[in-house]
């Protein structure tokens, strides 16, 4: 029985954690010393370490909580407080998929950041729901480095974009 909750209710979302947890991985690795990667996938790796440190923050508190006894605590009552976290995190690892190209070392930086960008503009516009923060928040983080580029443009700053991210040259 408790194999059958366990399964039906956490390990479903254990894939959709590790698959962020490796992008970001892989994106933190090279620092910001691969050209390969654009900045703008550095920053909303950021976002998304923020998000995934948010969920084990949480996993923590449950944690203290069962470990000081605090009230009677369920299986039930744990998956109900963790459930929209959970759910949250499917619903970002399912856009991040149709965002991020899978090989994305060998794609041009400026299709990239376009596309990271235009995927998650369009869940913020087509979405009336609470994921809508969540994608908010990413948009708002990959979409610095473009603010960068175009204050560096503006100041007339050679190499402003050494990355070719922007996709105007």
């Amino acid at each position: 029985m408790f194999a059958a909750i366990i399964e039906s209710q956490v390990c479903e979302y254990l894939l959709y954690i590790k698959e962020l947890n490796q992008f970001v991985d892989k994106i933190s690795k090279d620092g910001c010393t691969n050209a390969n990667i654009p900045f703008t996938y550095y920053n909303y790796a950021h976002c998304l370490r923020k998000i995934l440190g948010d969920y084990k923050i949480k996993l923590m508190e449950l944690e203290r909580k069962v470990l000081r006894e605090d009230g009677v605590v369920t299986m039930r009552s744990l998956f109900s407080e963790l459930r929209p976290y959970l759910q949250n995190l499917r619903y970002i690892c399912i856009v991040h998929r149709r965002a991020v190209y899978a090989n994305f070392k060998t794609e041009d930086n400026w299709k990239c950041a376009l596309r990271l960008l235009s995927v998650l503009y369009n869940e913020i516009m087509s979405f009336n729901n609470c994921e809508k923060r969540t994608t908010f928040g990413l948009f708002l983080y990959s979409f610095r480095t473009y603010l960068r580029i175009f204050d560096k443009m503006s100041e007339d700053i050679p190499l402003a974009d050494h990355r070719n991210e922007f996709i105007i040259y």
